[in-house]
């Protein structure tokens, strides 16, 4: 029901909201390479190393909302319900 117009705009939003969360991604792995050797372990830490090796319909469990940005940033959920 989008005109040409208010297409072509929302692919536009949307592309430029893509770039900066991509961005952002990035900042956030830096930031968490520059403090993976803190004792305690930090859970981005274990992320990191934990996220390549199960296959990718693994199901990793975040106890609170405090963990889930950690877990999501090294473990990107790609489908929907993931």
């Amino acid at each position: 029901m989008q005109t040409p117009a208010q297409k072509s705009a929302a692919a536009a939003r949307a592309k430029e909201i893509g770039e900066s969360r991509a961005e952002e991604l990035v900042a956030q792995r830096e930031n968490d390479r520059k403090n993976r050797d803190q004792v305690p372990m930090q859970l981005a830490h274990l992320m990191e190393e934990l996220a390549p090796r199960p296959p990718d319909d693994a199901i990793v469990f975040g106890e609170a909302l405090t963990s889930s940005p950690d877990i999501t940033r090294h473990r990107v959920p790609h489908t929907p319900g993931q």
